[in-house]
């Protein structure tokens, strides 16, 4: 017997596989089931994936083809852009498998919370965290109140392995024992350090187009999604720039501060530049710095111009 457990490599991924190994753990032995952290990144690989394990669960990413071949499967995302209605059909109709969807559900954590028994708090977390529900653009930067968002932090300045340890220590271990490991604690001071920078250097570089900000951190070893908001708080969308391992990340998402008098689909924006996401946050993995730094630009540009409008949602 052999399982594997796929997690997008975030804070809501790595708790919802949490919640799906420690539902394992219960019917096959923990010594067989091998955990992937997986990113937007390996889009490519990802679509051409084949699967030899027994069991394969993906938890909070988007869907691929490979998974309806698998001996079985079991598929829980949040992201409607990760599926097309097709595969959605065919996911939950395969006899080999099994699909939990909700595109209204703020997290995959939260969604699939009823396999096991994880800490209230980690799931009320990780719905804060992947929703941007935070209480204030403060509390983003801090990530210390609670004190489970010292593991988010961490998983934000970490790598893969990290992001599994993090999982099994959450399916595993109290959160007290968690949250006091010394490497989140040291990440967590990192992340907080990080955040401190990227305030400085978005007061001299932010720019503004309309009701949009763009903070772009390429050259720099930091940055900080909500930075920008609490030096303008009055955006109505930021687009967030930043290297990626070897790639540029773009993101954009909505002022979660702010009531907008219109929002739109941001994932189907974002579609149109080769990435996705869902209703007001998505992003895209490019690979050229000019372009990510033009496609910034023309996103904001497009905002003010009113291209956008077709994509406008009743509030």
């Amino acid at each position: 017997m052999r399982a594997c457990i796929y997690f997008h490599g975030d804070f809501d991924g790595a708790v919802s596989g949490a919640i799906m190994y420690k539902f394992l753990t219960s019917l096959i032995p923990s010594d067989v089931i091998e955990l992937h952290s997986i990113d937007y990144n390996r889009a490519d690989e990802w679509s051409q994936m084949r699967f030899d394990g027994d069991l394969v669960a993906v938890v909070d990413f988007k869907f691929t083809e490979g998974l309806l071949s698998a001996p079985f499967f079991i598929y829980a995302d949040h992201h409607n852009t990760g599926i097309t209605n097709e595969q959605l059909l065919r996911a939950k109709s395969a006899p080999n498998g099994f699909c939990v969807f909700d595109a209204s559900a703020p997290s995959c954590a939260g969604m699939i919370s009823p396999l096991a028994d994880l800490h209230p708090e980690v799931i009320r977390c990780a719905d804060m965290v992947d929703s941007a529900s935070y209480d204030s653009p403060e509390q983003a930067l801090k990530m210390d109140k609670p004190e489970v968002l010292k593991i988010a932090a961490a998983i934000a300045s970490g790598g893969d392995a990290l992001r599994r340890k993090v999982l099994l220590m959450l399916a595993t271990q109290p959160i007290d024992t968690v949250v006091k490991d010394s490497e989140i604690v040291y990440l967590h001071a990192k992340y907080a350090s990080r955040q401190l920078k990227a305030l400085n250097h978005l007061s001299l570089n932010a720019e503004v187009i309309g009701n949009i900000g763009i903070a772009s951190f390429l050259g720099c070893f930091f940055s900080s999604r909500y930075a920008i908001f609490v030096l303008h708080p009055d955006i109505d969308y930021s687009v967030f720039v930043r290297a990626y391992q070897d790639n540029i990340y773009l993101s954009v998402g909505r002022n979660p501060w702010k009531e907008l008098r219109k929002r739109y689909n941001i994932g189907e924006i974002m579609t149109m530049y080769g990435g996705g996401g869902r209703e007001d946050v998505g992003a895209v993995i490019l690979h050229d710095p000019d372009r990510a730094t033009a496609i910034a630009r023309d996103i904001a540009n497009k905002f003010a111009s009113g291209a956008f409008e077709s994509y406008v949602v009743e509030n």
